[in-house]
């Protein structure tokens, strides 16, 4: 199948190395048996090796260095340009198999076997439930002989009643596949001897392998890969497409990061599954085998039916595992094989019975043949086909690439092209030097390297349709935060910093720590919808002319700053009037502080429940001015001064102190010029004018006088009147 020679990280390996360096490691995978032939000084030699894994040299970031120049100064050229040079892992000395390698007996049957058949024709390849008395080392995919007819089992279940001779009662069912291995289908009686057959060792038996040394430049040669797949009858029931595969019949499908339950299956990359499906059978043993250039079919909906949906994937990279045995997790690197799938209604697969069929590289049909035609009397050629054989019957036949004249191709393969003349037709290209051309046209994915290794890193840009998911244009990077889609939609930054147009949703997004904007001249901000707006906060989303802390405006120049309106500190404009409220207001002018109102009814009002209505009101504490001089300071309806059409002044008391005038209420006095003429209003009511040698008119409620030059009444006679 495929050939390789040791590269020699030494010049040579010996009778026990199982790492050997090969020119070539991806000809090779787990499973596969080599054939080593050697003639020498030593004589003739054969021995077969046993593949247990194998890894190149570019995908080893340690190793890495052997795909490229050493010394870039000089361009010195790369070891292993190609990047394909590895290492195989093996087992020495494969073969010289006894006969007790090859099969053993472990139980025997419960119950007779009869011949499956419909009607009188006895049914080749069918499924079949069998009773044994003992599973002894027995596991699922291993094949088992009773009488002469070999059987695979596809599912062990546990002990259940059969009835039988004593001894013979507690049995364990095997779901099998009959007449394994083109043998016959029989009837078998109870009690028959079941033998595990090897069919690796079986392959072996009598050959002679000796382990020996190899010097550089040995051929190593695959004699096939064995027991690393199963048939249409050896398929394995799953349930849950999720995103945690940690139990029976779990498994998540992937798209780079992304999860695939309904639609987009084809696009996956990665399966992760369980080893045991969801009837509680271990596939540990097959799974670990399979490797790279292996098939996994997903079966959603029969294939036969109305709506069938199913994936053939191919095995693209090195598995990987984690965990051990019937618990353990297996990963796969895949990618949709050719154009093998039927989408049907993108059933999702989050909670629904699959099925997984493992298909082994040696069951996939790809013989076929290269034909050259120079026909003179042809006149499509000349040129050179290399044709594949896609299936068994005749007409399995696909024309894979075409070199030459290519006017003989259907337009279909030249995407509408009627005169193409010469050229190249081929599905894949690879090309290690440059490309030159007057005009060219993609037609999927075209993806550009902005790295050393960046197109298997991610490290690149990729143009052209379903370039992510199913959008169409420009991608940077895998992540799915920088690109530029068709339909207008662009974004760029990362995950948690961002500028984000979506152009069908009209939604223009920008996230950073700081923005900075400058104009020379004008900067516009302009929409032209009936409900263009802007808004900033820490909630911009949830903001509105009337809620949410933060800043609104929109197109019918509606806009706030601050709390919400019911709040307590907010500027607000409804679009008829403005709404200032604060917990605190400062006003600060260094020239003139101006409040301008042309209305008839422009005013300034303050106070807790909106200050006084007009100059006469005095229901509503706070101050009132209005456009035509009127004002008021109102306390309450006993305190308050005012001017409407005169000045009016209301107060429990007053006192008044500036020069030359003193007044107070709650004396009930007032003083003139410092003191030089006094008016008292106590019980003893008095006139006093001059500070020394004063006139006093006053009245005590019983004498009434006038002195001057006195200060008290009981100063004069009082014996007489007048």
């Amino acid at each position: 199948k495929s050939g390789s020679v040791v590269l020699a990280g030494t010049s040579s390996v010996t009778a026990t190395d199982v790492t050997m360096s090969v020119a070539n490691a991806s000809g090779f995978s787990r499973g596969e048996i080599l054939k080593v032939k050697a003639v020498d000084d030593l004589g003739f030699n054969v021995e077969y090796l046993y593949v247990t894994g194998s890894k190149r040299y570019s995908e080893d970031p340690n190793m890495a260095y052997l795909t490229g120049s050493l010394d870039s100064a000089s361009n010195a050229p790369p070891i292993d340009p190609d990047g394909i040079a590895g290492e195989l892992y093996v087992g020495r000395g494969y073969g010289g198999i006894g006969p007790s390698q090859i099969s053993s007996s472990i139980s025997y049957i419960s119950g007779a076997i009869s011949i499956p058949n419909a009607g009188d024709a006895p049914t080749l390849g069918a499924t079949d439930t069998i009773y044994i008395n003992n599973t002894g080392s027995l596991s699922a995919q291993n094949i088992i002989k009773i009488d002469e007819e070999r059987m695979k089992i596809t599912k062990i279940s546990g002990s259940v009643p059969v009835i039988g001779a004593a001894g013979l009662k507690a049995s364990a069912s095997l779901n099998v596949i009959r007449d394994f291995h083109d043998t016959v289908p029989s009837i078998h009686k109870h009690g028959a001897t079941v033998t595990k057959i090897d069919p690796d060792m079986e392959f072996l038996a009598g050959l002679v392998s000796t382990a020996r040394p190899y010097q550089e430049g040995q051929v190593l040669v695959s004699t096939g890969k064995y027991a690393s797949g199963t048939d249409w009858n050896g398929r394995f029931d799953y349930q849950q497409n999720v995103s945690s595969v940690d139990g029976n019949g779990k498994y998540k499908l992937v798209s780079g990061s992304t999860h695939l339950t309904t639609t987009n299956k084809k696009d996956a990359t990665s399966l992760q599954i369980y080893a045991t499906d969801q009837s509680g059978s271990s596939h540990d043993s097959l799974y670990s085998l399979f490797d790279k250039g292996s098939y996994i079919v997903l079966l959603v909906d029969s294939p036969h039916s109305s709506d069938a949906e199913w994936y053939r994937y191919r095995v693209t990279g090195n598995p990987s595992f984690t965990g051990t045995g019937a618990t353990s997790v297996h990963t796969f690197p895949i990618a949709l094989n050719q154009d093998f799938y039927v989408s049907g209604s993108n059933k999702n697969t989050a909670n629904e019975a699959v099925e997984f069929w493992f298909m082994s590289n040696i069951q996939d049909v790809s013989s076929g043949y290269i034909m050259m035609n120079a026909n003179p009397n042809d006149p499509y050629s000349p040129y050179m086909d290399f044709v594949e054989r896609t299936g068994p019957d005749v007409y399995d036949l696909q024309l894979r690439t075409r070199l030459g004249d290519l006017s003989g191709l259907s337009s279909a393969y030249l995407y509408g092209d009627e005169e193409p003349g010469f050229g190249l037709y081929t599905e894949n290209g690879f090309f290690r030097g440059a490309i030159h051309a007057m005009t060219g046209s993609i037609h999927g994915i075209l993806h550009i390297a902005t790295t050393q290794g960046g197109i298997e890193t991610g490290e690149k840009v990729s143009m052209g349709r379903n370039v992510y998911g199913s959008n169409d244009g420009i991608i940077f990077g895998t992540s799915g935060y920088n690109y530029w889609w068709t339909t207008g939609d662009f974004r760029v930054g990362s995950e948690a910093k961002y500028l984000d147009f979506n152009n069908s949703a009209g939604t223009f997004k920008l996230k950073t720590d700081d923005i900075s904007l400058s104009g020379s001249s004008t900067f516009r901000l302009h929409g032209n919808s009936t409900d263009s707006k802007i808004r900033l906060g820490t909630s911009a989303d949830a903001i509105t002319s009337t809620t949410g802390t933060g800043t609104y405006l929109d197109n019918s120049g509606i806009f706030r700053v601050g709390e919400a309106t019911s709040g307590d500190n907010f500027i607000y404009f409804d679009g008829t009037s403005v709404q200032i409220k604060s917990s605190d207001l400062d006003i600060n002018a260094s020239g003139v502080l101006r409040i301008s109102g042309s209305s008839a009814g422009a005013a300034i009002r303050m106070g807790s429940s909106g200050g006084p209505t007009g100059s006469l009101d005095t229901g509503n504490s706070g101050v009132f001015m209005d456009h035509n001089g009127k004002w008021a300071f109102v306390q309450s309806s006993d305190a308050y001064v005012r001017y409407d059409s005169a000045l009016e002044i209301k107060t429990p008391t007053l006192e008044l102190d500036t020069s030359n005038i003193e007044i107070s209420s709650t004396q009930a006095s007032m003083s003139l010029g410092d003191g030089k003429i006094v008016l008292q209003g106590a019980s003893t009511s008095s006139i006093t004018v001059g500070a020394a040698n004063s006139i006093k008119l006053s009245d005590d409620g019983t004498d009434r006088f006038m002195a001057v030059g006195k200060d008290d009444f009981s100063e004069f006679d009082q014996l007489t009147a007048g």
